[in-house]
């Protein structure tokens, strides 16, 4: 409801304006409503390479720099935004900009070297760089106390350990930040902490500890209303139910999880593996004939 109405906000000012179009002139009242249109849109993202979330936020936060508003340009970057894996979606240009805005050890500035950290190893392979800012957030959540800070470096961390392979660290980190978003009643974090480390336990071996993490994901992804942590949810879900043989639980979440053309590919791509484990071969064809028909973005 939120995107349509912001939308429509939008083609309004367009309509006033003398140069309607995409290069519609940015004042106060645009520069909100494209905050909160990409907000609205990275909360229904259905394909992780979609770029205009990333163009708004970027025209927002440049209007708030250019008028002097510093505090409204760290809202805009300091927004939790969904990761891409090795796309660079320019999330690391506006954080690195947003960091020149505020005192180096402040806790303005942990929350942007948290986002920072994350964009730069999944935007630019950084790896080192992104340990480096996780490194300089922590030290700063740690000398001010601020747990939601300690949450939130813990988790990005967590996700790069992750596709790192480096899974003892990534549990250790992931467990506390599960802790952490439990004792603050933060759902996201949670749900994002939570994904990461059953990935990571699952992929230990420690498939009990991984299932319960999954089922506690549930309620949390379902009460946020967002379309990634819910798919994200329910998809670790899926897998895990398959992987121990549990065939109908799984095919229930893979399916609820083909939302969107880039869920349905991760969705299609387990119900693939499931049907042809069951011995429905028809619908296991089926299945990948959809996949080749709908590759990945970026893969022909």
């Amino acid at each position: 409801d939120a995107l349509v109405l912001f939308q429509r906000a939008l083609e309004a000012k367009r309509g006033q304006s003398p140069s309607a179009g995409s290069g519609m002139p940015v004042d106060d009242d645009t520069a909100a409503l494209l905050f909160g249109l990409a907000r609205a849109q990275l909360a229904t993202l259905s394909r992780l390479l979609e770029q205009e979330p990333y163009q708004n936020l970027r025209l927002a936060f440049d209007y708030y720099v250019e008028a002097g508003d510093v505090d409204a340009a760290l809202a805009v970057a300091e927004h939790p935004m969904t990761r891409a894996p090795y796309i660079d979606l320019g999330r690391n240009k506006l954080l690195a900009e947003a960091l020149a805005l505020v005192p180096p050890d402040s806790l303005h500035a942990g929350l942007l070297l948290a986002g920072y950290g994350s964009a730069l190893y999944y935007e630019l392979a950084d790896y080192d760089g992104a340990q480096e800012a996780f490194g300089r957030a922590l030290a700063i959540a740690e000398r001010e106390g601020d747990q939601a800070l300690e949450m939130r470096v813990l988790t990005y961390s967590t996700e790069v350990d992750l596709w790192t392979l480096n899974w003892e660290g990534a549990a250790l980190k992931g467990r506390r930040a599960i802790e952490l978003a439990r004792g603050l009643d933060d759902h996201m974090f949670q749900v994002t902490a939570m994904y990461a480390t059953a990935r990571t336990l699952a992929a230990m071996g420690q498939r009990q500890e991984a299932q319960r993490l999954t089922e506690a994901m549930l309620a949390p992804a379902e009460s946020l209303r967002s379309l990634t942590p819910l798919m994200d949810a329910l998809w670790s879900n899926g897998t895990l139910c398959r992987s121990v043989g549990n065939w109908q639980d799984a095919r229930g979440f893979l399916e609820r999880s083909a939302v969107g053309r880039a869920e349905s590919t991760r969705a299609n791509s387990d119900l693939a593996v499931l049907n042809h484990q069951v011995g429905d071969l028809v619908q296991g064809r089926a299945n990948v004939d959809w996949l080749l028909e709908n590759p990945p973005a970026g893969v022909t």
